[in-house]
């Protein structure tokens, strides 16, 4: 058995929903699902967000027209994968060779037509033996493969009849530290207006600043 994990380039799907387009300068609460580091550390990001929609963010719920859910949903987890193992399956056929040489030598005399005396022989030689196997499966390895997946999700509800105005999620298929997926939110919200149906997939990375790019 053996357990590998899966790294690549962190790959973000972005998708969004949206029922109608709120009017500009409206009143918004933002309301995080936990208070947790994280999320608290994402609020701005998701204020920058509304604010660049030309939305209005309010700490007052009772005078918001929406009010916008966030959170964070991580998960760990694994899959098995059963991988073939080719090796010998049988004996196809045997082949031997053999080669060498006789020498001697006879010593005696003739005498009334008798022959006496004796005969030395010497033989020098080899044989060679090759097997050829047949080849295929011979059996299954199981292989562990680690995962990870991480989700934020964005719902901007009518705050009178709690219907759902806009929604949108970016889903992470890799592990990344808290600051960098930060980023990658930021990144990837900036380039995208709130009142649109989305769905686009960024491969996002790390060098001096975080750089997410839409994959064609």
């Amino acid at each position: 058995m053996f357990i590998v994990s899966c790294t690549s380039t962190p790959e973000y799907v972005f998708k969004t929903q949206i029922a109608f387009k709120p009017q500009n300068n409206t009143l918004v609460y933002i309301n995080g699902a936990s208070k947790d580091v994280l999320t608290t550390k994402l609020k701005p990001i998701v204020e920058e967000y509304l604010v660049q929609n030309h939305l209005k963010v309010t700490d007052n719920l009772k005078k918001a027209k929406y009010v916008a859910n966030y959170g964070v949903i991580s998960e760990a987890y694994q899959t098995t994968t059963a991988v073939p193992v080719f090796g010998k399956t049988g004996i196809n056929s045997i082949n031997t060779y053999s080669n060498g040489f006789l020498n001697g030598n006879s010593f005696g005399t003739y005498g009334y037509g008798m022959y006496d005396g004796s005969y030395t022989a010497n033989y020098f030689g080899n044989t060679q033996t090759t097997v050829n196997y047949d080849y295929g499966v011979t059996g299954y390895s199981q292989v562990i493969e680690n995962h990870f997946m991480r989700i934020f999700a964005l719902i901007l509800k009518d705050v009178k009849t709690d219907s759902v105005v806009y929604e949108a999620s970016i889903i992470g298929n890799t592990f990344s530290e808290d600051n960098e997926f930060l980023n990658y939110i930021k990144q990837i919200y900036l380039q995208n207006p709130i009142m649109m149906d989305a769905l686009i997939q960024y491969d996002c990375y790390t060098e001096q600043s975080a750089v997410c790019q839409a994959v064609q």
